[in-house]
């Protein structure tokens, strides 16, 4: 799970620093941010699968399952943060820092990287368990050796331009190093940036198993496939559908076109539909319920905009299901909402994790609070529904 992350000088986010659970919802209003934070954790993704920062932020690239090269919004000609009235911001073309923390079976590992409007890489570390054992600058990398505090050089005259160091050369190393090389890569490239598209929805899947489906929702149809083949998943995911459409849905399948390539179907009665003809919030859930039974779930999935599509009556039914599906997957979730609604169900707990956006009109800035910092919002949520503070605007005048 990616306990904290850091952001310095990146688009809006000029100075942010999150403590993260597993549940963590965006809120505030359109252009405040949310959606440059999910691109801080594709830029993530992107640098562990090693693309070079000028192909990741352009899009020269393309993995199988994602879209971990398809570019970042803006490019790096926008990537660094710019304030509104300021001269001196806006001639001003600092690195930007991104810093994460990432828990999982060999401790805390801490990865930190800067680089500038060019793509080139100024500064790469690697920590575990507040230990530095890699670190990359004046363009040469080092290694801690083995059964020492002495950081040794292992990469000299190592600059290469805007390529990722430590994800480039990393099978040059010793055993234990890379342990810790490929613990840090596989977290953060085990990240679903999950944008369902009802068009692509509606497409054949392909003929061979997919234990996990695209970002936009490619291979839909197949993954359903994988779920109904094991009779508990295909139980669970069955149980999700039903409750959204409780008197209508009675079955989920696929059935095969000419090739054996799978179409997503439901069945209403006696009658079986196929996805061509359901409504695009139908298809949206049943693509949202059915990444929390992937056979190859990843280790943090988002999700823009959930309430796309969805009644406002079923609302509550999706927070339930990331709430519950998350914790039984331990697939650590971000999910963005503009959604009043949704915010009067939440726990007090999860008032920590969810994250109100504000851009400051007078310098471009983003700043990013948990709801329990608001100043007075406990009092204020005794008086009122948290959803309507929300709708009102009271959470920006609280800043």
């Amino acid at each position: 799970m990616i306990q904290r992350i850091a952001i310095e000088q990146f688009k809006s986010l000029k100075h942010v620093d999150l403590k993260l659970g597993s549940l963590n919802l965006l809120i505030g209003t359109n252009g405040s941010g949310k959606s440059n934070l999910l691109d801080v954790l594709r830029v993530l993704r992107g640098i562990a699968a090693g693309y070079p920062l000028k192909e990741l932020f352009e899009g020269n690239g393309r993995t199988a399952s994602g879209d971990a090269g398809l570019g970042i919004r803006g490019g790096l000609d926008l990537a660094q943060s710019r304030g509104q009235n300021s001269e001196e911001d806006q001639r001003l073309k600092p690195d930007i820092g991104l810093r994460v923390d990432l828990e999982n079976r060999l401790g805390l590992l801490r990865y930190e990287i800067e680089f500038d409007s060019t793509g080139a890489v100024n500064s790469e570390n690697l920590w575990q368990a507040g230990r530095e054992v890699f670190k990359y600058a004046d363009r040469e990398g080092y290694f801690l050796q083995a059964g020492s505090n002495t950081l040794s050089a292992i990469y000299p005259n190592a600059y290469l331009g805007s390529q990722i160091i430590l994800a480039f050369r990393s099978g040059l190393v010793d055993i234990h190093h890379q342990e810790l090389v490929q613990a840090w890569r596989t977290q953060l490239l085990r990240t679903q940036l999950l944008e369902p598209d009802p068009r692509v929805l509606r497409q054949y899947g392909s003929t061979t198993k997919e234990p996990r489906m695209g970002d936009h929702g490619e291979n839909f149809a197949s993954l359903v496939r994988d779920i109904c083949s094991d009779p508990a998943r295909k139980e669970g995911y069955l149980g999700w559908l039903k409750e959204l459409r409780p008197l209508e849905i009675e079955d989920v399948m696929t059935r095969n076109g000419a090739l054996g390539e799978p179409l997503f179907f439901v069945r209403e009665g006696t009658r079986e539909l196929p996805s061509a003809v359901l409504s695009d919030g139908t298809l949206r859930f049943a693509a949202l319920a059915a990444a929390f039974f992937q056979t190859d779930m990843p280790e943090v999935l988002t999700i823009d905009e959930i309430e796309n599509g969805i009644h406002p009556g079923r609302l509550r039914l999706l927070l339930q299901l990331l709430r519950q599906r998350a914790g039984q997957t331990q697939t650590q979730v971000f999910a963005a909402t503009h959604s009043p609604l949704l915010l009067d169900w939440l726990t007090e707990e999860e008032w920590q994790t969810t994250f109100f956006f504000h851009r400051d009109p007078s310098t471009g800035f983003s700043s990013i609070t948990p709801l329990v910092d608001l100043p007075g919002f406990r009092s204020a949520a005794k008086q009122g529904r948290i959803g309507q503070l929300f709708a009102e605007g009271w959470m920006d005048f609280a800043l």
